[in-house]
């Protein structure tokens, strides 16, 4: 369905609507139909609309936050609410619904609910760790058409990925030296990469971020800091400044917030992920939740060592969506060890090589972790180490108390994560063959101009 067909039947529909006299909420219901078939058209997938997610449903979910939001978050509430979500979401979908969004590639969720925290029948994990979601924020529902309608090219970053890390937090923090830390492992694995360079700067203003955004083009923007709420607005401290989204000037396509609470949806806030669209960036990974900043960090590395592996072709997965979801699904086991710090200590050993950890990475869990089961997999990987070590019981004791947070959902993206492409061997095979013979065409054309192969 073509850009200018879709604005004729579109202008077609509301002509209709309004000669009808048909109230405002049936022609909301009408553009959101709208962005939903566009959608799945462009995709060649399919689309359905499902029933209004109740109000129960978003009470549920501002409890939720508040109760992550303590100061030492109580394991067993927010599991419990995590399952009343479940059970209040799953009876918004039909079977087939449930069938065909457990079944599907990736999901696009045009909603202000996010639903990737359902825990649907046939499974214990929620269907954020089981299927790649990239949610679409509906509020303003004008602005979200404007976005569904304009074009969104494939972005090829092989060769030329640049990454700009500003850190926020102070040095005198101990959340600012945990992060710099967890930075410093990321930039070092990254600088081994062929055809990626990563930049750190520490900054001080939403002054200083836009100079250092300045400095060079670049692609990937993480941004390290607290995450603040003003009233019904989120965003992030910087210094003294209070950064709400238009304060940083133009942005990179993606843009990732290692901070607390940015994105949250059960208080009808005005979110710093949603308003990022308008300064350029199309794809914003975000959180929910508070998060810890070691866990934080922890998964960040991971998602950037994928990444590096991802550019240089070694990953089935070759989107910035299939990279995330693998990291965030398979972080379950980094979950499952923050349940003590006895745990912790229990599974890094005195050295890596005879360490659990690595027991259960290189040897035992290979092929074994379902994404539906995805943390009572390993759970029960990790009893079977533990009982050939001697340490079942404990470990046991340790899963049930204090237990841990699920803390992988708690983050979501947004826009169009499938169009950030790292690498493609269909797209090398093609630039070996015919990119320079390109190139010294255009070249010869217009001797002026600069062709990157890699766009």
């Amino acid at each position: 369905i073509s850009a200018r067909s879709s604005h004729r039947e579109l202008e077609k529909a509301i002509n209709r609507a309004r000669h009808l006299g048909s109230p405002d909420r049936d022609l909301e219901h009408s553009v959101m139909e709208f962005l939903v078939a566009h959608r799945a058209c462009s995709r060649n997938g399919m689309a359905f609309m499902t029933k209004a997610v109740p109000d129960e449903a978003f009470t549920a979910l501002h409890q939720l936050e508040r109760a992550w939001s303590a100061h030492r978050p109580q394991v067993q509430p927010i599991r419990r609410l995590l399952s009343r979500i479940g059970g209040l979401l799953g009876a918004c979908f039909s079977e087939t619904e449930s069938a065909a969004m457990l079944h599907a590639s990736s999901l696009t969720a045009f909603s202000e609910f996010p639903i990737g925290l359902a825990i649907l029948p046939g499974g214990t994990a929620p269907l954020g760790l089981r299927v790649p979601i990239s949610y679409r924020p509906l509020l303003p529902l004008t602005r979200a058409l404007q976005f569904e309608l304009e074009s969104m090219p494939t972005i090829f970053l092989r060769g030329r990925l640049r990454i700009l890390v500003v850190e926020c937090i102070p040095a005198s923090e101990r959340v600012g030296r945990l992060s710099r830390a967890g930075w410093q492992v990321s930039r070092t694995t990254l600088s081994r990469t062929e055809g990626v360079e990563c930049d750190f700067v520490e900054v001080r203003s939403a002054a200083d971020i836009r100079a250092a955004l300045g400095e060079k083009p670049y692609d990937i923007l993480v941004l390290s800091a607290h995450g603040i709420v003003e009233g019904n607005r989120t965003g992030i401290q910087c210094g003294t400044d209070r950064i709400f989204g238009e304060e940083l000037g133009p942005l990179p396509t993606v843009v990732c917030l290692s901070a607390c609470s940015v994105s949250p949806r059960g208080q009808g806030t005005v979110n710093i992920t949603d308003l990022m669209f308008r300064q350029g960036a199309r794809v914003i990974l975000g959180t929910l939740m508070p998060v810890d900043v070691r866990r934080n960090a922890v998964l960040m590395t991971r998602l950037f060592a994928n990444i590096a592996e991802a550019v240089l072709g070694r990953m089935p997965q070759n989107t910035f969506e299939a990279v995330w979801h693998f990291t965030q699904g398979s972080n379950a086991i980094n979950d499952v060890l923050s349940a003590s710090a006895g745990l912790a200590r229990w599974a890094q050993g005195t050295s890596f090589a005879d360490s659990v950890i690595a027991e259960f990475m290189l040897r035992r869990s290979a092929g074994r972790l379902r994404k539906n089961f995805v943390y009572d997999d390993t759970e029960q990987v990790l009893l079977e180490i533990a009982r050939d070590r001697g340490a079942a019981k404990t470990l046991r004791a340790w899963l049930v108390s204090p237990g841990y947070i699920p803390e992988s959902v708690a983050y979501v993206v947004l826009g169009w994560p499938d169009r950030i492409m790292f690498y493609d061997a269909a797209f090398e095979q093609a630039d070996k063959r015919f990119g320079a013979r390109t190139r010294a065409w255009l070249k010869s054309v217009s001797p002026e101009t600069v062709v990157d192969s890699s766009q």
